[in-house]
């Protein structure tokens, strides 16, 4: 019997061979790793290594072998006669045509749609690895959108708008969707929503977002790209697509480390000329805390007694430069991979460690991330399950716009003859009062040390997707997904706080939970000539936020402060709750690949809006033709052509509970009954009609010489009627505002990107991407006896929305000129008079964009930068005229030493009386400026300005140089972003300042501006 075992034995062993080969890409002949190798009509089989080679045992009766790989064409080799093989894979040429993500997920191919999109995939995306908020990365890339990131430090939102401000109340921003879900984008507190717009932002929904875990983001501009995404689509949509695992890897290992350094920004040019103090003299020995303005004598090594009682020389100081860091982020990720023939999956984790450009305030984000993907049944059933975590800390994110302890602010107002580090020693250690500059006590390092702000977040955003195939041409997708987050924020200003003295905190929490649902039903087919394909399915939107703010005031006890130590005490709870439910369908005729015809329609169905009125309707028809296509002689140098053209209706709703009065009880009562009161200052409206947006667009794709040269140019019009706005009215009708359907909209402008490769061969490669928009953002009517739309209020400056006016324009006061000569009009002081009312003095908005790029790549080391640029808009300055006012300005220096010679006289000259005689007299440049200072119209400024966005050098190792190591790429790169502008019309702010991500833009108040970032990646896969 033994004998007989090693006979069969051995007969099996005969029966067995080993094959053993390489696969290739037969275009360029490099090895392919992760090829799936087969045995045709079994499961078993291999993957070929780093070096694209495989060895498999066969028996006599395996004369098959199948490759396939993703993007490229399965072959089946006859390997009955060979032992080692070389196999070449081509192309998938299904491949080459560029699929794009649309609406709802739907993937089409990009040359049949009829309206414009963009897409940026991750390498586009630049230093978006290193950024907290990944809109960021997008300034300047895309056309037709406005990117304004707001100066509060790591984790602050960005403000992002898509062809222009579409609404007047509410939020301009697009809709994000994240592998065909949407997730909220709201954000717990913005600097400019508070009463007296200044306070922290504490970041969008946006800014939670690993940007290392996403493949790519597609911006949907147009109405009929965005109508299927229903009233959340009024402002267009951002789709992000993350990543999920690629085919062909049994597991893969991909790390990157980087870290950014974030340098002080513009500050402003403080005249180091004259000394503290009023009238040409230094402020008392006896009291110096009571002048703080830059008014005093020339300094010329005098000394005099300070704020801490401490008399030394006086001189000139850098305070800016010298209170602010560095700031330093780390960004570490790592994500495992693993695929079969079947599945694939994705696990990944990201840490971001940031410490800010102020000393103890610090920012950090855990983002843990898993995909997964698979088929079944068959692979008739698809399974794609995502779920995210992610848990960000803050402590003292920079307070921005009118706060108390907005930094930049406070050393605006600081004397620059006080030494930053003099202040250091901020408190009395006997009372524990701070010691400050000023008679209100006011410190910087008061604040950096004692006042506490600090919020966390907890966020789960999930999705499930099933797709079941009926048939090659019919499938059914079912699809959830939910966006659940956990907001707290903590703040305290402890007793002795200068304007806080008798000390205050307060919490806030904040629980936002928004679920999505949708189903699909597609079907596509070819009937000879034509390609039709045809969606229908339905959706169901649900949101709840629960927001409390409880705190007390008036402290007692150095040692028991919190929100329910003082004595007076308050709390505001608000819970909102809102449905959408819809319906669509959307359908696609193609005629031999050259003529496309799409319509789409959606109905919603708001909870916010009456019963009788809830319902709105959005149609959509686009469009195209590709004429390089069709059947006849086209030039040789002549590529590809298509015209687009398409129209399409969308809409929006208004926020919860706008419909009747809302009644609460407040803390008194009356015989031991609560007495009730009528809540908020805005009349109610259970009339109101959803607003309707109709939108038009056309456009060319003409691509030349091979595809070395593109161009593709769009015009759109749009229209917003109905507007949902809360309209100003008598207070004594006992409220503020009425709620009211009124106004129009009107956005057109034009879109131009053009692409050039001046050089292409196997070494070098050198693109071009130029992009060019232009808005016109008009505000054409409200309604009657209404004349503006406040949007954004800072002191005696606003912004608003004008019929007859671009949207955004910023009023203020200007010079009162003398009607004949339009001379400045003086009072006897010679200090120049405002104008009776307010006026237009700007328009906040940038009309013009445009980004240029440039890549090259050398062999291994790659290159790029961006020059970012925007025109036509305005800015008003805070800063500027606070610095006219305190005497520090440079421009305050001219007349000075004129006035303070007894010998000279000063006068500007230009200017006239009441009467429009000439003004002559001697004037006091410290009247006159400080009467400036009050004229928002001197304030304005230019706020175009030519940028170095971004530069990017890259080297990969290449696979000699990594040898028989386990690495399969490593490339390192340096990144720098927002460098220095090439041109600007502002000297001493920051033309992109923003302290706020609202509509009201166009107000600059001392704000930390955007920083210089410089970093450097490593990116290693395994």
């Amino acid at each position: 019997m033994l004998l007989s075992v090693l006979v069969m034995q051995g007969n099996l062993l005969a029966q067995e061979k080993v094959v053993t080969g390489t696969v290739k890409d037969i275009t360029d002949g490099s090895a392919l790793p992760g090829v799936n190798v087969l045995v045709k009509g079994t499961a078993s089989g291999t993957v070929t290594d780093l070096d694209g080679k495989f060895s498999i045992s066969l028996t006599d009766d395996q004369n098959t072998l199948v490759f396939s790989f993703i993007g490229y064409t399965s072959k089946e080799v006859d390997v009955s006669s060979a032992s080692d093989i070389t196999v070449d894979l081509e192309v998938d040429a299904e491949e080459l045509e560029e699929v794009v993500v649309t609406a709802l997920g739907i993937e089409r191919s990009e040359r049949s749609l009829g309206y414009a999109m963009s897409e940026v995939d991750s390498e586009e995306l630049g230093s978006a690895g290193n950024s907290a908020n990944v809109m960021n990365s997008l300034s300047g890339k895309v056309a037709g959108v406005q990117v304004a990131p707001v100066s509060g430090g790591a984790g602050s939102s960005s403000r992002v708008v898509i062809r222009g401000n579409a609404v007047l109340s509410g939020n301009n921003q697009p809709l994000y969707v994240v592998d065909g879900v949407p997730i909220s984008n709201n954000q717990v507190k913005d600097a400019g929503d508070s009463s007296d717009s200044g306070d922290v932002n504490t970041g969008d929904g946006l800014s939670s977002i690993n940007p290392d875990d996403i493949e790519s983001m597609s911006v949907l501009k147009g109405g009929s790209a965005t109508a299927l995404y229903g009233s959340r689509a009024i402002n267009g949509v951002v789709l992000i697509t993350t990543k999920s695992g690629t085919k062909g890897k049994a597991l893969g290992v991909d790390f990157n480390v980087g870290v950014t350094f974030d340098a002080l920004g513009i500050t402003p040019k403080d005249q180091k000329t004259y000394a503290q103090g009023t009238n040409g003299t230094l402020p008392p020995d006896s009291d110096p805390k009571s002048v703080t303005s830059m008014w005093g004598p020339k300094i010329n090594g005098q000394s005099m007694r300070f704020f801490d009682g401490v008399t030394r020389p006086v001189g000139a100081y850098d305070n800016y430069r010298s209170f602010f860091n560095t700031g330093r982020t780390w960004n570490t990720n790592v994500a495992l991979t693993s695929s079969n023939d079947k599945s694939t999956v994705r696990f990944s984790y990201g840490n971001m460690d940031s410490k800010g450009q102020v000393d103890h305030s610090t920012y950090k984000r855990n983002t843990f991330n898993l995909r997964g993907k698979t088929k079944m049944i068959n692979d008739k059933l698809s399974l794609d399950a995502r779920v995210t975590y992610v848990n960000q800390q803050a402590h003292n994110r920079l307070e921005m716009g009118n706060s108390v302890n907005n930094y930049m602010a406070n050393f605006v107002q600081i004397p620059n003859t006080i030494k930053e580090e003099w202040l250091k020693n901020y408190k009395d250690p006997t009372t524990g009062r701070p010691i400050g500059y000023n008679n209100d006590d006011e410190n910087p390092y008061w604040t950096l040390n004692e006042v506490v702000n600090e919020d966390k977040l907890d966020r789960i955003i999930g999705m499930v997707s099933l797709t079941y195939e009926f048939t090659d041409y019919l499938k059914l997708m079912g699809r959830g997904g939910t966006d659940y987050s956990t907001f707290r924020q903590n703040v305290l200003q402890p007793l002795f706080t200068p304007r806080f003295s008798q000390g205050r905190a307060f919490e806030r929490t904040n629980l936002d939970r928004e679920n999505n649902f949708d189903f699909l039903l597609m079907f596509h087919k070819q009937f000879g000539d034509f390609d039709i394909t045809a969606n229908a399915g339905g959706a169901y939107m649900h949101k709840e936020v629960d927001y409390t703010d409880s705190g007390s005031e008036n402290f007692t006890a150095i040692d028991f402060q919190n929100p329910l130590a003082g004595s007076s005490r308050f709390q505001d709870f608000r819970k909102s709750e809102r449905a959408i439910a819809s319906v669509y369908g959307t359908a696609s005729v193609g005629y031999k690949g050259y003529l496309f015809l799409d319509v789409s329609a959606r109905n919603d169905w708001s909870s916010t809006l009456p019963l009788n009125n809830n319902s709105f309707f959005y149609p959509s028809l686009s469009a195209s033709w590709i004429f390089s296509d069709m059947d006849w002689t086209m030039p040789d140098w002549f590529s590809f052509g298509k015209v687009r053209a398409s129209v399409a209706q969308v809409g929006s709703d208004t926020d919860p509970y706008k419909l009747n009065l809302r009644y609460g009880l407040d803390g008194w009562n009356h015989n031991g009954v609560n007495i009730g009161n009528v809540e908020g200052g805005e009349i109610p409206n259970s009339t109101l009609k959803p607003a309707i947006q109709t939108s038009y667009e056309v456009g060319i794709d003409l691509r030349f010489f091979e595809n070395r040269f593109g161009l593709d140019f769009a015009w759109y019009k749009s229209s917003s009627v109905n507007q949902i706005l809360g309209v100003d009215i008598s207070k004594g009708s006992g409220f503020e505002r009425a709620l009211i359907n009124a106004g129009q909209i009107d956005n057109s402008g034009i879109e131009l990107m053009l692409n050039y490769m001046p050089i292409q061969n196997d070494n070098f490669s050198w693109d071009i991407t130029l992009n060019m928009a232009y808005n016109d953002n008009e505000v054409v009517s409200l309604t009657e006896g209404v004349n503006s739309f406040q949007l954004l209020s800072l002191g005696s400056v606003s912004v608003q929305a004008i019929p007859g006016e671009a949207y955004g324009v910023i009023v203020g006061k200007k010079f009162k000129r003398h009607p004949d000569s339009n001379s400045i009009i003086v009072d006897d002081s010679g200090r120049p008079v405002a104008d009776d009312g307010v006026h237009i003095i700007g328009n906040g908005v940038q009309p013009w964009m445009a980004g240029l790029r440039n890549s090259f790549t050398y062999k291994n080391v790659s290159f790029s930068f961006l020059i970012d640029s925007k025109w036509g808009g305005e800015i008003y300055s805070s800063t500027e005229s606070n610095l006219y006012n305190l005497g520090k300005h440079e421009s305050t220096l001219t007349g000075r030493d004129e006035f303070y010679d007894p010998n000279q006289t000063w006068n500007p000259g230009g200017l006239v009386r009441e009467d429009g005689s000439p003004f002559t007299d001697n004037i006091d440049p410290e009247q006159y400026y400080g009467a400036v200072a009050g004229i928002s119209e001197h304030f304005i400024y230019d706020a175009s300005f030519v940028k170095l966005r971004e530069v990017t050098l890259s080297y990969r190792f290449s696979k000699e140089l990594l040898g028989k190591t386990p690495i399969r790429n490593l490339t390192l790169s340096a990144n720098a972003f927002n460098l220095f502008y090439l041109w600007r019309n502002t000297d001493n702010i920051d033309p992109e300042s923003s302290f706020t991500s609202g509509n009201g833009q166009g107000i600059e108040f001392a704000n930390l501006t955007i920083p210089r970032t410089f970093g450097f990646k490593l990116n290693a896969n395994f």
